[in-house]
């Protein structure tokens, strides 16, 4: 069963570090990551990065780490260039 993380609301550079630290934590786990942004309203490119740090390291190793998107997520990692 992977460990699951929820997030809500606003994802932002004024809360990035709570964000890294609970992924963080989920990684050193050793298992399957899913993580649920469909509620997130608000992202910044802070928070963007950590998602992406967070899934290289889970690629570097081998967790599977999945995401559900909302729109605004998806508008913003489109923005930049890149897809969760």
């Amino acid at each position: 069963m992977p460990r699951e993380l929820v997030f809500s609301n606003e994802l932002t550079i004024q809360n990035v570090g709570s964000l890294a630290n609970e992924l963080l934590n989920a990684l050193q786990g050793g298992m399957e990551v899913s993580i649920d942004l469909s509620g997130v309203e608000r992202i910044d490119t802070a928070a963007l990065q950590v998602l992406i740090a967070a899934a290289r390291e889970a690629r570097i190793a081998g967790i599977t780490m999945t995401c559900i998107t909302s729109v605004a997520v998806e508008n913003a990692a489109v923005s930049v260039g890149i897809q969760l």
